[in-house]
């Protein structure tokens, strides 16, 4: 039954819509007991011409040449309505759906689409050569014993990508007689083509880094199914909902060799990077009042359960569980007409569940373990409070106020003090494991919002819009965490004139975390702290404009620019007994502006031209400096390790022009039957190193009748 859906969907939406077509061509308005038809069949063909590395100038589209179809069928009789649609680029692109509604009593829903993801392959032959400790001379990174970082490739030659691939349908049918519906609901997500996997495979001694790349093949599938009903119950309604949704990866774990690692890992075939299967239930409850009126109150409740379904061999018994509850209220007061009040609460509680202990076939652990046997520490539980208020006010019939509060609290379980681990070694010894996350028991976070949007001119012409916020947390999580935040957003759309308009955005934000701790444990198992600031400002603008020279032709333009600087602290390495070291001042740019300029002409009554031009500009590094640092590691040649920051800006530096041009017509040669030609050209220009440079041209040609 897996495919029966994907077998049957898309061909009978084709075939439906292509037999209602000829049923009705001679059919007009009227013909139906005064019912309509509304039809069009458009035929054409797709040519595509790639060169170098088309995954990047069209990584969202498919790059084959191929015969489109495209079908709309519309028809309705009273309270009867019939809709089908097909948009078909190739067998990796298309859209299909059918919507049916017979007298309110009985909706049918179904759909299909898909689109293909280019994927890259990151080259992993012909690498440049490397140092190895000890050795200064530069040496192939492929060859000797000594060598750094070893490359291999078993698929060198193979092209990357996935197709992604939905079907669904929706039911909703009632009796005549009854105030209650039954709601029936099917999602099916495909996920198929092949994908490069990359893995560390070092052995022991660990001074050569063992870097490996082989094609994995994809055919994973995600299926939801939901079912419930809804009933009116005097003045208030009643939804029941049930959701069962499962994740199958239905290609076998990898399994490769690995080489044995001191103390830690046995020399053997073991299994690697797998993608779990894994359920989702739940049960929800809801009600609500009217939805129009003075008050409107709703409520939820849902109770579910996450698990993951692994089917690991090596590493048993996987056991990992998250039961949930969430709780959901809202009340709407209306008092007088220029004033609205939206209170909201919602509660979410998450009780994680996993193994103990894991017994770990390749581990190579001390005699003092039971074998293979490792601790595993309890996931975090996760309770979150969020209260919410808002409060809308118009003044006036073009001006509207409004503020907004929210308030998260969040309490996590298993957390704790900094704690020294023990880990197994070649000689044995009692592996301990740190029971608990270095994480705030308790998490308070503020959200303070005003906003405005007004009218000033007459008919709509001027439209201003605009927002404030203002973000704490007593006690930030995470390095990335927001400790006091600031954001802000302005628009104006100004219609000047019947021919001439524009509109603009400014959004900007600005987020701090001063003094974060982090703890670690020196040589003599004491600790020893470091104090990391972070900054990240972000700026978006864009602008457009259009105008209408005359009749039948438009011209429209658009910029934009995002800038993005991130400045923190940076601290590399684990162990202050092996010199970390602590960047300060570390600088992230990106800066991105595109420029887009379109243009359509109606030459006659039944033609038009049109083509836009577009360029995106694209900058960023990473700039880490810090002066030398000397560190001597047990396992590498006698000698210091030299350590700087040249030529990590240039390492990371990324300097990207994409452009893109497109241009057609559409000729309606007599009624009821259309031309159109496209011609689009797509170029991704890497001027970094010239690795990802490609290009795609397409031509398209389609023919339509409508009736």
């Amino acid at each position: 039954m897996d495919r029966l859906f994907k077998q049957l969907c898309l061909p009978t939406l084709l075939i439906t819509t292509l037999c209602s077509a000829l049923a009705f061509a001679d059919s007009g308005p009227g013909s139906l007991d005064e019912g309509y038809i509304e039809q069009n069949f458009t035929i054409g063909y797709r040519l595509v011409d790639t060169r170098d590395n088309p995954n990047r100038a069209a990584e969202y589209e498919t790059n084959n040449s191929s015969v489109t179809l495209g079908a709309e069928v519309e028809a309705g009789q009273g309270p009867n309505h019939l809709s089908l649609g097909l948009d078909y680029l190739d067998q990796d692109d298309y859209r299909g759906d059918a919507h049916l509604d017979y007298k309110g009593l009985l909706r049918l829903t179904l759909f299909t689409d898909a689109f293909f993801h280019n994927l890259d392959h990151v080259p992993y032959l012909n690498r440049p050569v490397a140092s190895t400790p000890g050795n200064p001379a530069a040496v192939p990174v492929a060859t000797g014993p000594s060598t750094l970082i070893d490359y291999a490739d078993a698929d060198p030659g193979d092209h990357y990508g996935v197709k992604l691939e939905q079907y669904g349908g929706k039911f909703r049918g009632k009796h005549p007689g009854v105030p209650a519906h039954l709601n029936l609901g099917y999602w099916r997500l495909e996920r198929s083509g092949k994908q490069q996997l990359r893995y560390v495979a070092e052995g022991s001694p660990c001074s050569t880094c063992h870097m490996r790349s082989q094609t994995r093949k994809l055919d994973r599938v995600t299926e939801e199914v939901t079912a419930g009903f809804d009933v009116h119950l005097g003045p208030v309604d009643l939804v029941y909902e049930f959701l069962n949704r499962d994740f199958r990866d239905q290609q076998p774990i990898p399994i490769d060799p690995f080489e044995g690692l001191a103390g830690q890992r046995i020399t053997g075939d073991w299994e690697h990077d797998e993608a779990p299967d894994s359920r989702l239930t739940s049960h929800t409850i809801q009600a609500h009042t009217s939805l129009s009126g003075g008050v409107v109150g709703a409520a939820s409740f849902t109770i579910g359960q996450r698990e993951n379904r692994s089917n690991l061999s090596d590493v048993r018994p996987i056991k990992s569980e998250t039961d949930f509850q969430k709780t959901a209220g809202d009340l709407t007061l209306t008092p007088f007409s220029q004033l609205t009040i939206n209170l909201r609460y919602r509660l979410l509680d998450m009780d994680n569940d996993n193994s103990d202990t894991l017994v770990v076939d390749s581990l190579n652990v001390g005699p003092n373990n039971p074998p293979n046997t490792i601790n595993v520490r309890e996931n975090v539980d996760l309770t979150t409070a969020t209260y919410e208020a808002s409060l809308s006010y118009r003044p006036v019939r073009r001006l509207t106020l409004r503020a907004d509060y929210k308030r998260e609290d969040i309490h996590r379980g298993n957390t704790g003090a900094p704690f020294l681990p023990t880990l197994f070694t070649a000689f044995g010894g009692v592996h301990v494991i740190d029971p608990y996350w270095e994480l705030p028991e308790d998490e308070v976070i503020n959200r303070y919002k005003v906003s405005f949007f007004a009218r000033p001119l007459d008919k709509g012409r001027l439209k201003v819009r605009g927002w404030y916020q203002y973000r704490t947390s007593d006690d930030p999580a995470y390095g990335t965490s927001i400790e006091e935040g600031h954001r802000g957003f302005a628009a104006l759309d100004w219609l000047l004139s019947p021919r001439f308009g524009v509109n603009t955005t400014v959004r900007a934000d600005r987020t701090a975390k001063q003094n974060q701790t982090v703890l670690q444990f020196d040589g003599s198992a004491n600790l020893q702290a470091y104090e990391l600031d972070r900054k990240n400002e972000n700026q978006n603008f864009s602008a457009g404009l259009w105008f209408n020279p005359g009749k039948g032709s438009l011209i429209t333009a658009n910029y934009g620019y995002l800038r993005s600087k991130i400045v923190q602290d940076l601290l590399i390495g684990n162990e202050p007994s092996q010199a970390n070291i602590e960047a300060e001042d570390v600088d992230y740019l990106q800066r991105v502006q595109t420029v887009s300029v379109g243009i359509q002409w109606q030459i006659v009554q039944k033609l038009l031209l049109r083509t836009e031009g577009r360029h995106i500009r694209s900058r960023a590094y990473f700039d880490p400096q810090f002066s030398s640092t000397f560190s001597t590691f047990s396992n590498f040649p006698p000698g210091a390790i030299a350590a700087d920051s040249t030529g990590l800006r240039e390492l990371t530096e990324l300097n990207i022009e994409q452009n893109g041009l497109s241009a057609g017509f559409d000729w309606t040669l007599v009624k009821g039957w259309d031309i159109a030609g496209t011609y689009t050209y797509d170029a991704y220009d890497d001027r970094t190193n010239g690795l990802y440079e490609g290009k795609v041209q397409t031509y398209l040609a389609n023919l339509s009748r409508s009736w």
